[in-house]
């Protein structure tokens, strides 16, 4: 039996983990892909229903049918002052007052004033964050 938890639209939709999507919904909750299906971003608003059936939840949006875990620790911030990439160990400030310092070994450079980022975490991995312009996801310690 489907049982519907929500029908709305997505806020946006992050392309990070091995292929896989990460959707922030309308009410500001974060979905993570279980799956391999893919799932077309190109047009990230668009109306999205989840419904839970089997004792598991998808995410349906137009023809697509996604399987989905919601991630309980996602939120948003800003880096104080100039992002500078990813060296190695960087360390920065967020808005909110909070440090963080990268943990993967990954060399980006791009320098971008107070970027909006995203962190989260999941089963398998520790913090991530997510920098819209490099559209990369690194693994950091808060």
């Amino acid at each position: 039996m489907e049982k519907v938890l929500f029908i709305g639209y997505l806020k946006k939709t992050f392309m990070v983990i091995e292929d896989k999507c990460i959707f922030k919904l309308e009410d500001c909750s974060y979905w993570i892909q279980e799956d391999s299906v893919i799932f077309s971003n190109d047009n990230y608003i668009q109306k999205i229903k989840l419904v839970k059936m089997n004792e598991r939840i998808y995410l349906l949006a137009g023809d697509t049918t996604v399987l989905v875990s919601q991630l309980h620790h996602a939120f948003q911030s800003r880096i104080f002052g100039f992002f500078k990439g990813w060296t190695g160990h960087e360390s920065y400030s967020l808005s909110t007052g909070e440090i963080i310092t990268q943990l993967s070994g990954q060399y980006i450079r791009k320098c971008v004033l107070s970027p909006l980022v995203y962190f989260f975490t999941t089963k398998i991995q520790p913090i991530s964050m997510y920098q819209e312009p490099v559209r990369k996801s690194v693994y950091y310690h808060l």
